[in-house]
């Protein structure tokens, strides 16, 4: 498991929502969402399993993604769900 969150690649995609320094390692992406760095699994439609280490904490989104389209219509669902994550780990009290 610790080599597959590792960051092979930094700057992998732009910053989404609050989700910001996004990097990729196998098949889980590493990112800072507030004060606290993050991995996370991103699957189609917005699917996330977000593992916050430092709170001990995993957070999981589903969705129901839109089958085989991509575009501006499917993005702003998809982007809603790292808002929802963003904003809720923005939120935690600080340990």
């Amino acid at each position: 498991m610790h080599d597959s969150l590792q960051t092979y690649s930094e700057d992998a995609y732009g910053d989404i929502s609050g989700i910001k320094d996004i990097g990729y390692g196998y098949q889980w992406r590493s990112a800072t969402v507030g004060d606290y760095p993050v991995n996370f699994a991103w699957g189609h439609g917005g699917q996330l399993i977000v593992l916050v280490d430092e709170l001990d904490m995993v957070v999981v989104v589903t969705a129901d993604p839109f089958y085989e389209e991509y575009g501006s219509q499917s993005w702003k669902h998809e982007k809603a769900n790292f808002n929802l994550v963003a904003d809720f780990i923005t939120s935690l009290p600080e340990g």
